[in-house]
């Protein structure tokens, strides 16, 4: 009993116990504070990352709204660049029997569903297909089917309303209508040709040369007629044409010793 006695502890001091047990609640409850406002910031973290994350989604859906509005730009830059190719193609066509070059949806640039495939069968198409095809190439659609045909016919490219001969007319000249002609430079001929017409000249030559030879000869070495070779022969007659009236005089004159 004795060593019972000497081994158990002293009276407890309970105001010190109580004391310590009120600051003990104390700091719980401050604990208990700091994590409702904890609490409280890691909610509005929540929220703020709910709000965040909707923000991407709608990011997202915006991207991808634009992807497809990129996607349609291209596909339509893409039948706006191929459809006028097959209209040049189908402008140039000669023969009505020929096959047209078909165009593609200018918003999709997807082949466009009963597309005629001659000029002539444009005339037979019914009213349906007309419109169809009009709105496929964003073409208005209103007006009687009459006008409906033209206006597809003009969308293919067929409706060709200028003449050949203006095609194909010379540019204007610029020169004003009061200004002269030009003169026209002389065109050098061919070397064969230019050639020919040396020889030919040569040719001329020699001719008149061989005649001027034979007159002489016949005129005694004269080439004018009308000369006369004076001698001392008498009895040489001289006649002299007057300038006046046209008369004419005749001399007989004797010849010198």
């Amino acid at each position: 009993m004795s060593y019972l006695r000497g081994n158990l502890p002293h009276n407890p001091d309970f105001p010190t116990v109580a004391e310590e047990l009120r600051k003990l609640i104390k700091r719980t409850d401050e604990l208990e504070i700091q994590n409702k406002a904890a609490q409280q910031k890691i909610n509005q973290y929540e929220k703020d990352i709910v709000k965040l994350n909707n923000r991407c989604d709608s990011f997202g859906h915006k991207i991808q709204e634009l992807e497809a509005k990129n996607l349609m730009l291209e596909n339509r830059c893409k039948a706006v660049d191929q459809n006028a190719l097959a209209r040049l193609i189908n402008s140039r066509i000669a023969n009505p029997e020929h096959v047209l070059t078909p165009l593609k949806e200018a918003a999709t640039n997807l082949p466009i569903k009963n597309f005629p495939k001659h000029e002539k069968d444009i005339r037979t198409m019914a009213a349906p297909e007309i419109t169809s095809t009009l709105r496929s190439l964003d073409q208005p659609t209103t007006g009687p089917t009459s006008d409906q045909k033209t206006r597809l016919r003009q969308a293919v490219g067929r409706d060709i309303t200028t003449p050949t001969s203006a095609l194909k007319a010379p540019p204007p000249s610029s020169a004003s209508p009061s200004d002269p002609p030009a003169a026209s430079q002389p065109t050098r001929p061919p070397p064969a040709k230019r050639a020919m017409s040396v020889q030919d000249k040569k040719l001329a030559g020699i001719k008149a040369a061989k005649a001027k030879l034979a007159q002489n000869r016949q005129y005694g070495g004269v080439a004018d007629p009308r000369v006369r070779k004076r001698g001392s022969l008498a009895g040489s007659t001289a006649v002299d044409v007057g300038a006046e009236g046209g008369k004419k005089g005749v001399g007989v004159g004797e010849g010198e010793d």
